[in-house]
């Protein structure tokens, strides 16, 4: 059985999850590109090839590539990164954001995140990392897609959709879109939510910021044990 991803319901006005440890900065926080990771070595389970998808001691960069290990096998389950890590306050001001937060502090997680905190709290913008891969990400069929096929830089395309099952009861979308892309350790996600009537128009916010933010999320699998 595949994991499910958990769903990101919040704003970027509020933290998601259940755990409230963590503590929302009121300006971007000083962070640049993540530092070195530890020196040490993991020993690894039996059968995974160095320099592979799944080999958390490589430093081989593996923009582009794309696994296809289910989210029920992935490794990545207990080195879920803290996503806000690798977005530089330079980003966060470009996304319109005055502060970014971590999602959740707690072990073994489907999903880590990071919530954008901005002026407007009827509008919010998370970016995520998944040990799902993208195809048991996307392929829901509450997910109406709307481009197969989006191009983030030279070396990644994504898809950009939107989850219905959070449609209004009326029909009316909930203002939520979504642009999502494969990685060596599962999908990289970023999504935007508005309330309906939201005077701009999430998908286009949304393909802005992933554009942004794809350049920084991880890249290499030793990046992912912070």
């Amino acid at each position: 059985m595949a994991i499910v991803p958990m769903a990101v319901t919040c704003l970027i006005s509020a933290a998601c999850g259940s755990d409230t440890s963590g503590t929302a900065n009121t300006t971007p926080s000083s962070s640049v590109a993540p530092s070195a990771p530890a020196s040490t070595t993991i020993k690894l389970p039996p059968g995974i090839a160095k320099d592979s998808p799944q080999d958390l001691n490589s430093t081989k960069d593996m923009t582009g590539v794309v696994t296809t290990v289910p989210g029920t096998k992935s490794i990545y389950i207990d080195y879920l990164p803290d996503v806000c890590k690798f977005i530089p306050d330079s980003v966060v001001t470009q996304l319109g954001a005055v502060s970014k937060e971590k999602a959740f502090n707690r072990p073994r997680l489907v999903l880590q995140s990071c919530v954008f905190g901005a002026p407007d709290s009827a509008f919010g913008l998370i970016a995520g990392v998944y040990i799902n891969n993208i195809q048991e990400l996307i392929g829901n069929s509450d997910n109406r897609i709307l481009n197969p096929s989006l191009k983030l830089t030279d070396k990644i395309t994504a898809v950009l959709y939107q989850d219905t099952n959070l449609d209004l009861p009326d029909g009316r979308g909930n203002e939520n879109c979504r642009v999502s892309w494969g990685t060596f350790y599962g999908t990289a996600d970023v999504e935007a939510r508005s309330i309906p009537g939201y005077r701009s128009n999430p998908c286009e916010r949304v393909v802005d910021a992933a554009r942004k933010i794809a350049p920084y999320m991880p890249t290499r699998p030793a990046q992912m044990r912070k």
